[in-house]
């Protein structure tokens, strides 16, 4: 969540975000998955790869370590 945040900080001295509806545009995720996702909700897998791309991150990225 904190990480889509993040990636949607244009100005980061500002702290001013592009609105979901441009995340949504830019990654190919729909609007209303990307808020459930900022709200912590798990994506499908389909959409996690799609945020992996969109975000420069590997999937394992999304996944907490059991060590």
């Amino acid at each position: 969540a904190t990480l889509l945040k993040a990636k949607r900080t244009v100005d980061k001295k500002n702290n001013i975000l592009i609105s979901l509806r441009d995340a949504s545009k830019q990654s190919g995720i729909s609007f209303a998955t990307l808020s459930r996702m900022e709200n912590g909700k798990c994506p499908d897998v389909n959409t996690l790869i799609k945020a992996s791309y969109w975000l420069g991150k590997p999937i394992e990225f999304f996944f907490k370590s059991s060590k």
